[in-house]
């Protein structure tokens, strides 16, 4: 995410690719939280052997702390935003009220909406649970087809709800907020039900030759991103998620970049010849400091991003796109990590201690 609008459009950026087709990594990004928490809590939420009060205090504690540190930073720094902004960010219901969406922590409306899945996870696991037990005789596969028919139904029903807010508030306000599309859990449903359903698959079928052997696993990753990449370029030559109103199938192919990810993340929680790569000890580590480093790129500090102020140091010393993009991921990573280290890691930790039994 770093890499993503701090470099400047003036220059000549085409052959940064990252940039440039890094609008597609969100719809991957909550994919990805679809898979991992079917893998986390799918079965047991339909066993019951998770309480509401440890998955919330789990939740609250992952996301709050650090969240609020630095809306507070740019707060105390700032000075000038408005209560109902402050509120709205702290409560993660910003991304719901247009005014508010980027004022503080621009990147931080995608926040809004892994909230929105978090509260539908209980209820939702809970009913695509007992959809599976309702046939309990039926093969692994017909359990899974039954889930994805249920999650399409479920995306189909989200964009016909987000349709009708979109005409609501369009009644109220005299105004069309296309925002709704993107940044609601009913417009975007489709993106965690991707990862949801090849979190099923990879829970029910664990020892399919797809994922349990290296070549099948590892098409199932290039066949993801072939998929990603096909829907990239078919909207990047149509002008980009920009002009997404003024061409007919936007809407059908963005959904391929959830379901290009998912193949992806599925190839590799199988026995990919990726798999090794990604399980690497710097890959983790950089897993264990993405949200700190997703959070802090575009921290205000006095009404400035903070890599906005890194990029314009870099470019004072670096001139190759390519170099300015990877300085910027290096020093926005070491402040991420400080943060991590610093904040994010001792509060989890403390508040787990305290609160969270067991």
């Amino acid at each position: 995410m770093v890499l993503v609008g701090h470099v400047e459009t003036g220059r000549d950026v085409g052959s940064v690719w990252i940039v440039r087709y890094g609008w597609t990594g969100v719809n991957l990004f909550f994919a990805l939280s679809g898979f991992l928490f079917t893998r986390l809590y799918f079965d047991r939420f339909t066993t019951g052997t998770v309480t509401l009060r440890s998955y919330f205090l789990k939740r609250a504690f992952r996301v709050l702390p650090l969240t609020w540190a630095l809306v507070l930073l740019a707060v105390v720094t700032s000075r000038d935003y408005a209560l109902g902004d402050v509120v709205a960010h702290l409560t993660l219901t910003h991304a719901y009220f247009e005014t508010y969406r980027f004022s503080i922590n621009p990147p931080m409306w995608t926040l809004c909406l892994e909230e929105s899945f978090y509260l539908a996870v209980p209820p939702l696991f809970v009913a695509l649970g007992a959809i599976e037990r309702a046939r309990p005789a039926a093969s692994a596969l017909a359990r899974v087809l039954a889930v994805g028919v249920c999650l399409a139904l479920l995306a189909e029903a989200g964009i016909a709800i987000t349709g009708d807010l979109h005409h609501f508030k369009h009644s109220l306000t005299g105004s069309w907020d296309n925002g709704l599309w993107v940044m609601t859990l009913t417009g975007r449903f489709s993106d965690f039900a991707c990862g949801i359903l090849a979190g099923v698959v990879a829970l029910r079928a664990p020892t399919s030759r797809w994922l349990r052997h290296p070549i099948g696993a590892t098409a199932l990753f290039a066949l993801g991103g072939a998929v990603w990449w096909g829907a990239a370029r078919w909207i990047e030559t149509r002008g980009g998620p920009a002009a997404a109103g003024s061409f007919a199938g936007y809407q059908l192919v963005s959904r391929l970049f959830s379901a290009g990810g998912a193949l992806m993340i599925l190839g590799l929680a199988g026995r990919s010849w990726l798999t090794p790569t990604f399980a690497s000890r710097p890959i983790v580590y950089a897993g264990r400091i993405s949200f700190a480093l997703y959070l802090v790129q575009d921290t205000w500090i006095d009404r400035v991003a903070l890599s906005h102020t890194l990029s314009l140091h870099v470019r004072g010393h670096v001139r190759h796109e390519v170099a300015v993009v990877l300085a910027l991921y290096a020093l926005t990573s070491v402040a991420a990590a400080l943060l991590h280290h610093g904040v994010e890691d001792p509060a989890q930790r403390y508040l787990r201690r305290r609160f969270v039994r067991g």
